[in-house]
């Protein structure tokens, strides 16, 4: 089991993110952060920096519904 802290979230399709997922977020409103989320994979640090330093298309689907 890994501490919460370890996690990063990850936008599958950048195009659709309106904001980060930071603690400064928790500010707004609950229902736009869980909107946001639906918009993400939960992926350790480690995995989020090498999705984007490799940005290799098949490390991370782009439809997280098809993720298999």
């Amino acid at each position: 089991m890994y501490h919460e802290n370890v996690f990063d979230f990850h936008h599958y399709d950048h195009t659709l993110k309106s904001f980060p997922l930071t603690q400064a977020v928790f500010q707004l409103r609950w229902d736009r952060i869980l909107a946001e989320a639906e918009k993400c994979l939960l992926l350790c640090a480690n995995c989020h920096r090498e999705v984007h330093t490799f940005n290799d298309p098949e490390f991370i689907k782009t439809n997280p519904e098809g993720v298999e």
